[in-house]
């Protein structure tokens, strides 16, 4: 009983180790949740709040997208 019971559990954890390691190609749901999280359209603006546990300070930092940049190829 052993040896068959040795025998499935190696082609069992075979078969999940084929299943798990499938390639995923997420950059497409990456790319849409970065878009949607991130305000980089003109006019947005969102504010950080930043702290220097050293120098015990903190500070509000409001960042707004007043324009783009077109590259020249």
């Amino acid at each position: 009983m052993k040896p068959l019971f040795k025998t499935l559990l190696a082609v069992f954890t075979a078969i999940i180790i084929i299943i798990s390691c499938q390639r995923i190609d997420d950059t497409e749901y990456f790319l849409s949740k970065v878009q949607a999280d991130f305000p980089n359209k003109v006019g947005n603006q969102w504010t950080y709040l930043v702290k220097d546990n050293i120098q015990n300070i903190e500070a509000e930092v409001t960042v707004s997208i007043v324009g783009n940049h077109n590259s020249h190829r």
